[in-house]
């Protein structure tokens, strides 16, 4: 929605930075068409409840997004970690080490996966895997 659709809709002259703080309840509220959104604005746009609600939704938004952000470099740190292993497995010629790497991703196929994309060879353990679950 536009400032000016929102004014339009509203027969409010809201300004650019109103309309920012207005923009991010519309946004916050999922699937409101623009009319019924203008119109409960207008009723309740000035409440210092909602003012206090949106002020939670976009403290909570921001704590999610803060927190998938760290998910995402964990889940980053254990891809490299697993890697790590594989290679380390390899190098060392190591079960205890792909054990581990197939504990930590929790998935056989995936490690299966990620020794091939290393060019890695696969051992009898991955073999046995295979030939198990084919």
């Amino acid at each position: 929605m536009t400032l000016q659709e929102f004014n339009q809709l509203t027969g409010l002259n809201a300004t650019e930075k109103e309309f920012e703080n207005i923009n991010e309840m519309y946004m916050a509220v999922g699937n409101m068409d623009k009319a019924t959104f203008c119109k409960e604005y207008k009723q309740h746009g000035e409440s210092k409840l909602v003012a206090e609600l949106m002020n939670t939704v976009l403290l909570e938004e921001k704590v999610y997004h803060e927190i998938n952000n760290e998910a995402h470099k964990l889940y980053d740190e254990r891809d490299r970690l697993v890697d790590f292993l594989l290679e380390q497995s390899q190098v060392l010629s190591s079960t205890a080490l792909l054990k581990k790497a197939i504990e930590i991703e929790d998935d056989h196929a995936e490690v299966i996966r990620k020794k091939i994309n290393l060019g890695l060879p696969l051992c009898e353990l991955d073999l046995d895997y295979i030939r198990e679950n084919l």
